[in-house]
């Protein structure tokens, strides 16, 4: 490799990679060993991330590891026989990390973010369950150190030895003159990224379906560019219209609301294709959630509860309308890592779906759960450009339950990953203060029967829930029926509700 290619100057790769490095802590010479190898992938433009140099005393761990994992560019695993005991047995951070690793790897078994190296043992002791049957780099044999490191390094700057020659023209194809083999669609022009006015929904909708249609990456990212950069400030600039009003004003709470969506309307729309692509370059939108509960937002200057808590109310909605196009689309499993990404809002670090101001009653909505259900019920009505994602509302109302029935089985989970708190609640003598309250509960009767049948069509989503309370989906699939009971008891009545046979219809058991 050349001192050009090293660097990173190489035409093919003209930036640096950055890669998150998990390693169990067998001994201090192997720790030792880790760092060295992590110092040689910097001197050579690979930005490795290593806890001995990022992981200071204070810091969330599991969001460390999280953050880590899902934020690099690639994933370098360090084999070891005790590593694979600790990621098989799903002990400390080892296990935390594989649980995270296993996740992406269910929703995407092609990927080769994750980048295996063997160091000690054989295949059989050293290498996971989950990685069993993917490529390693070979680092067993110390002689051969800088050829393997070498070799790991042309994988993580994607310059391979031996290069693929470039296909050349079809000797026996006739191009038509009237290049009837491109579509329409893909010859239409396209929008000036960079005009003074902002996109609207719907022209980002429809740019982004023409960039997947192509596989356009590179312009994918300038889009992506042109619709984040002015989201904050256009935000704050909304803001100043309400700093001097009252509460005494006759101000309608949607209708503010709207106002503020309006603001990230062309983001949302960029995020939603983007999952709706099922497209792995493009579908994990997890950062748009950090974006919006990360603004610099004034809280004082407003007398207007739903003005100052507008960063809540719309990662509540984005929250949702991420889910439901996941459960449209088949992608319980993004859903699934989407809830229980790790947020840090109002001094708490927790899953998202655990962040009661988020997913509950965000302060946007004047800290009432009801009311920022309705909006989001009513999405369809209030935001016309969602058609785009959801043509039929039925279709929109029917994920929604899904997700929301989603929703609950993971606290539910959460609730048996404690015995004693289970035996409380199922037992009545305490009340469940929900985390996400599960107010899909009030949608028509035959809504609840399709969305339990989207969200629980194939038994892995059960395993895959269980899985992060780290239960047996056994015991999920046991007491389902008595987690539904507590939840009818724990929601207020509404005319109807109950009378229409909510517990057969839905409360079937889990595959």
């Amino acid at each position: 490799m050349t001192d050009e290619e090293r660097n990173g100057k190489s035409p093919e790769a003209d930036s640096s990679s950055t890669v998150f490095i998990s390693y169990s802590h067998d001994t201090p010479e192997h720790k030792m060993w880790v760092a060295g190898v992590a110092t040689d992938l910097r001197r050579s433009s690979v930005d490795a991330i290593l806890d001995q140099w990022r992981l200071r005393p204070g810091m969330d761990i599991p969001w460390f590891m999280e953050r880590g994992i899902r934020d690099s560019n690639r994933v370098l695993i360090v084999c070891t026989p005790q590593y694979a005991r600790k990621a098989d047995a799903g002990k400390g951070g080892v296990g935390y990390e594989k649980m995270i690793v296993t996740g992406e790897l269910y929703e995407n078994l092609g990927s080769d973010k994750f980048v295996p190296i063997l160091v000690q043992g054989d295949e059989g002791d050293a290498l996971p369950s989950f990685l069993k049957g993917r490529y390693y780099v070979d680092f067993r044999n110390a002689d051969q150190y800088a050829e393997k490191m070498e070799e790991l390094l042309r994988a993580l700057l994607e310059i391979p030895e031996n290069a693929e020659p470039p296909l050349g023209p079809n000797p026996f194809q006739q191009v038509p003159e009237d290049d009837t083999l491109f579509s329409e669609s893909l010859k239409s022009e396209p929008v000036d990224l960079h005009r003074a006015e902002a996109l609207s929904p719907e022209e980002v909708y429809d740019t982004c379906q023409r960039l997947f249609r192509r596989g356009d990456a590179v312009g994918w990212n300038e889009l992506v560019k042109s619709v984040r950069t002015p989201i904050e400030e256009s935000l704050l600039r909304w803001r100043e219209h309400y700093a001097e009003r009252r509460k005494t004003e006759d101000v309608d709470l949607y209708s503010t609301v709207d106002e503020g969506v309006a603001v990230v309307a062309p983001l949302f729309a960029l995020a939603l294709a983007s999952v709706e692509s099922r497209q792995p370059q493009f579908s994990d939108q997890r950062s748009v959630l950090d974006e919006l509960v990360q603004i610099e937002w004034p809280r004082r200057g407003s007398n207007l509860m739903m003005v100052a808590g507008m960063p809540e109310a719309l990662a509540y909605l984005y929250h949702y309308l991420h889910g439901t196009t996941c459960l449209a689309t088949d992608q319980v499993g993004v859903a699934i890592r989407f809830a229980t990404m790790r947020v840090r809002y109002a001094s708490l670090v927790a899953p998202l779906w655990q962040q009661r101001l988020l997913v509950g009653w965000p302060t946007g909505f004047e800290g009432n759960c009801k009311k920022a259900w309705g909006y989001t019920t009513q999405a369809l009505d209030r935001l016309p450009w969602l058609s785009r994602i959801f043509p039929k509302p039925s279709g929109y109302t029917q994920a929604l339950a899904a997700y929301g029935m989603v929703l609950t089985a993971m606290e539910c989970a959460d609730l048996l990953s404690k015995p004693e708190d289970t035996e409380k609640v199922f037992g009545g003598q305490v009340k469940v203060r929900f985390y996400v309250p599960p107010l899909f509960a009030y949608l028509p009767r035959e809504m609840l029967e399709r969305g339990f049948t989207t969200a629980f069509r194939d038994a892995k989503v059960v395993d895959r829930i269980a899985e992060t309370s780290s239960i047996d989906p056994q015991l999920l699939r046991r007491h389902w029926k008595a987690w539904i009971q507590t939840i009818v008891k724990g929601l207020p009545p509404a005319a109807g509700i109950w009378s229409l046979g909510f517990d057969d219809v839905w409360v079937g058991e889990l595959p």
